[in-house]
């Protein structure tokens, strides 16, 4: 009974990730590298969900590598666990949630 109920959580969360109309994206920490993409964010980026992944964070926004860096070894030394990154291009202006 327990399998079961984890396997219709684990479903539910996927729903909500890939259908949430907030652009969402999984991120690994270490890199930067993308590792699951929402709809809406591929609709924001113009780019495929499975195009997205594998994608660096800083090939699809403009942000400072460096900022991005500071902010995910804060992160990752467990002093922080959101920031906000700014990013903006001619494309778009954005304030960025980051939660970890």
């Amino acid at each position: 009974m327990l399998d079961n109920n984890y396997h219709t959580e684990d479903l539910i969360y996927k729903n909500i990730f890939t259908e949430d109309k907030i652009p969402r994206l999984l991120i690994d920490p270490r890199n930067g590298r993308v590792i699951e993409a929402n709809k809406a964010a591929a609709l924001l980026f113009g780019l495929k969900g499975e195009k997205l992944k594998n994608e660096n964070i800083t090939d699809i926004l403009p942000i400072d590598p460096q900022t991005l860096l500071l902010e995910l070894t804060k992160v990752l030394a467990g002093n922080k666990d959101f920031f906000v990154l700014k990013a903006t291009s001619d494309r778009f202006a954005r304030d960025i949630l980051v939660v970890y």
